[in-house]
């Protein structure tokens, strides 16, 4: 029985062999199918990242493109063509706001910055842009003001600081640097002592060049000092030496190779920066020097040529009428500014375009001065003596601490001890050198002395700055209007002002406290305002 039971289990084994072949196969079956499907899968995928890299590709493309041109602007950024068109674009903004601001019908101002000095602050000075402030103290030092990072807040005033200021002001100055307006001494003249002390002088006038590479700062003795700014702050480089008295007025003219000094010993001279000697001497005011200025020609600031500075200055002959000038004389002069324009470069024309002067183009030949007598005489640069001479008027006190012209030229507006401020015309006939008083424009008697006095673009708007506040006055409503035709700036209250300074553009306005040597007391702030165009 047992011999045929072996066959049988073997059978049984070959079947069992079968079957699990027949398994391992239907398994290798679904492996290879799975496979399949997960390498159609993973060429679905691909084929869909393919088509989203085409579209991130084309994108980038288009971008490359699009970015192909700052790329070489970027890469001709040194070149002086692309610089030229930067400075070009710069001063068409310039020129944009400077007409938005002459065509405004009213002016809004916030003060923002308050810089305290702990000294009467006697006068101040900006370089272009502007980004530098330079000030003068009554105790003898100059001080420079990083201007840009003061407006930008990178200074912020304390608790206490804010105490007592308007709640808009809420940044202080960021000074940068200081240091003494040296009277300078001959070496002669030096005591026998081991150190040397130097004698320093109450910084009662100062003017910047437009780079602030150079500064002219005047001395009570009568001396004018250049100073470096930029390399070896505070270095005197020259000395002036001509008035007798304190130099109370500095004024550049437009091309920065000359000026004017005004002093308190009523005289007025020219001089010559490139030889460092005097031009011309002006004698004939009857009292100590408040203020000096160029006479505006009312051209406006969009000129792109040389050529169209010409066409303008041969428009306005008014002036030269009063004056007597000939034709031949102006057919003369605008060749000459023909021939002059021709000469110059289109860099030339660019870097004069940028200089202070030519947002508000004024006459280089004529120039206005007033005393503290209240004396006002139009000069003629050309001759020493004054061309015209406007004496006190009647019932007017004795006394002019500011004057200005009106944006066109024609008039002045000079302000005055008893809360007043009168216009006079050129135009307006003298009776014995009295001049016919065309405005008066009043105050409140409370207000104080007129001490500063300022013309907006506009030509419509008057600052004038009072011992209790500042106050723009709107020529519009003088006498023609039951509303009161001025409004009153927050900000500066209590103190006499030295300084009134508007930005070309009509972006800020500064005011500094201090009497200039003369009469009342000094909040020994220095205050910037935006202003809003209305």
């Amino acid at each position: 029985m047992d011999a045929p039971s072996q066959p049988i289990d073997e059978e049984e084994d070959d079947e069992d062999e079968e079957e699990e072949e027949e398994e391992e196969e239907e398994e290798e079956e679904e492996e290879e199918e799975e496979e399949e499907e997960e390498t159609k899968v993973e060429g679905d995928e691909s084929q869909l990242a393919t088509a989203k890299d085409d579209v991130l590709k084309e994108d980038t493309d288009d971008a490359d493109i699009a970015m192909e041109e700052p790329r070489k602007d970027e890469d001709l950024r040194g070149s002086p063509a692309s610089d030229g068109e930067t400075k070009l674009k710069a001063t068409n903004y310039r020129d944009k706001l400077h007409l938005n601001a002459q065509l405004a019908n009213g002016y809004e101002y916030t003060p923002t910055v308050a810089v305290a000095q702990s000294t009467a602050i006697q006068s101040l000075a900006l370089s272009a842009g502007p980004k530098w402030l330079f000030t003068g103290g009554e105790d003898g030092f100059i001080r420079k003001i990083d201007f840009i990072g003061t407006i930008e807040g990178k200074s912020p005033l304390t608790v206490a600081q804010r105490h007592s200021l308007v709640d808009s002001i809420v940044n202080a100055g960021v000074v940068t640097s200081y240091w003494e307006n040296e009277q300078p001494i001959l070496r002669g003249n030096l005591a026998d002592t081991a150190t040397y002390e130097p004698q320093v002088s109450p910084v009662y006038s100062l003017a910047v060049e437009s780079n602030a590479l150079w500064l002219l700062a005047g001395l009570r003795s009568g001396g004018i000092t250049l100073q470096t700014v930029r390399h070896s702050e505070g270095s005197i480089q020259h000395y002036f030496s001509r008035h007798k008295s304190t130099v109370s007025v500095l004024s550049l003219e437009g091309d920065e190779k000359s000026f004017l000094s005004g002093s308190w010993d009523s005289s007025i001279v020219q001089w010559d920066l490139n030889t460092g000697s005097e031009i011309r001497d002006f004698s004939g005011a009857g009292g100590q020097i408040s203020s000096i200025k160029h006479r505006p020609t009312g051209s406006t600031a969009l000129v792109l040529a040389p050529e169209d500075n010409a066409t303008e200055e041969k428009k306005d002959d008014d002036l030269d009428s009063l004056f007597g000038d000939s034709d031949k004389e102006d057919a003369s002069d605008a060749e000459q500014v023909k021939l002059e324009s021709e000469d110059k470069t289109p860099e030339d024309v660019k870097a004069a375009m940028e200089s202070p002067q030519s947002v508000r183009l004024v006459d280089q030949n004529i120039f206005m001065s007033s005393s503290i007598d209240g004396a006002i005489d139009i000069w003629d640069i050309r001759t020493s003596q004054p061309v015209i001479h406007y004496a006190v008027p009647k019932n007017t006190p004795p006394w002019c601490m500011s004057a200005c012209w009106s944006g066109d030229g024609e008039f002045i507006y000079a302000g005055r001890r008893n809360s007043t401020i009168e216009e006079f015309s050129l135009k307006m006939p003298l009776k014995l050198n009295i001049p016919n008083v065309t405005k008066t424009l009043r105050f409140p008697l409370v207000s104080g002395a007129v001490s500063t006095v300022e013309i907006m673009p506009n030509n419509t708007h008057v600052l004038c700055g009072s011992q209790d506040n500042v106050r723009l006055y709107d020529l519009r409503r003088h006498l023609g209007s039951k509303k009161t035709p001025f409004s009153i700036i927050p900000g500066h209250h209590g103190g006499v002002l030295s300084t009134l300074y508007v930005d070309p553009t009509c972006r800020f306005m500064i005011s500094a406290s201090g009497n200039r040597g003369w009469l009342g007391v000094s909040t020994e702030l220095l205050l910037v305002y935006e202003i809003n165009v209305l």
